[in-house]
């Protein structure tokens, strides 16, 4: 599982004497389910009166729990590149069942805290809705303050897939979309860079190095070698580890759509 990317940002309110942690998480969903519960919202605000999306409970045998690195309280910024910032509950709830099989968390979280406070909030409901994602990704549960008063309500049907989401897809520049079908040479396509491997100092793309002969890529004849591939089935693939990247398009389905970037040659 790739590490964590962490920063520190230091807060300068003389009240506050904390920092926040920014951390970029990285999580299969094949075998579980996410396992969390989240709160807030513009339209749902916690009990300090701020609107972030913040994690208020850690499910059993889930994905997150499994992983471990995800906390209590930790606030989401955003999913697979997807803003959880200033949105309303019902939409973060979208965009969270919608991620997909592979999601790339941005969390941040605030340390140097009487921890109570955490779990103050979290355990005065304020009649605020949670969200519950169970074991499995297409369906979720919303319940008030008490726990046993639960529906399910399932979001995917059989016009849409895991990787859906017509309301808030990520916009790419200078990009096309490439539709290719796996053969006996898979998709065809050889990659460098990434994350933890950039080709360039500051350049964390996935760029073409090689195309097999008598691949779908090689077929197509849209890709070329030095495109970049910034997402498949719009699963956001811009600076993301090299091996995890791999394991995303290695298990994505048959027939999937490319994202990819052309490089552009000034003269």
């Amino acid at each position: 599982m790739p590490g964590l990317v962490d920063k520190q940002l230091k807060s300068s309110t003389p009240a506050s004497n904390y920092e926040w942690q920014l951390h970029d998480i990285y999580l299969d969903l094949n075998e579980k389910g996410l396992g969390i519960s989240i709160k807030g919202g513009i339209d749902s605000p916690n009990p300090l009166g701020t609107p972030e999306i913040y994690i208020s409970r850690i499910l059993q045998n889930g994905a997150v729990q499994k992983d471990g690195r995800l906390q209590i309280g930790d606030i989401i910024i955003e999913i697979n590149g997807k803003s959880l910032i200033g949105v309303t509950h019902k939409h973060a709830v979208s965009i969270i069942v919608n991620s997909g099989t592979y999601i790339h968390l941005r969390i941040k979280r605030r340390i140097q805290i009487d921890q109570s406070e955490i779990y103050e909030q979290i355990s005065d409901d304020n009649e605020e809705e949670r969200l519950l994602i169970s074991e499995r990704t297409d369906q979720i549960s919303v319940n008030d303050a008490d726990d046993n008063n639960v529906f399910n309500d399932t979001i995917f049907d059989d016009n849409l897939d895991n990787f859906g989401f017509v309301d808030s897809m990520k916009t790419y520049d200078n990009c096309i979309k490439v539709s290719l079908v796996r053969n006996e040479y898979g998709f065809g396509l050889s990659l460098e860079g990434g994350l933890d491997n950039p080709i360039s100092a500051g350049d964390t793309g996935l760029y073409v190095n090689n195309i097999i002969t008598n691949s779908p890529a090689h077929l197509d004849g849209s890709i070329v070698i030095d495109d970049e591939i910034v997402a498949i089935n719009d699963i956001n693939l811009e600076c993301v580890p090299y091996q995890w990247a791999l394991d995303v398009i290695r298990k994505s389905p048959a027939h999937s759509i490319f994202t990819v970037r052309k490089k552009i040659f000034w003269e």
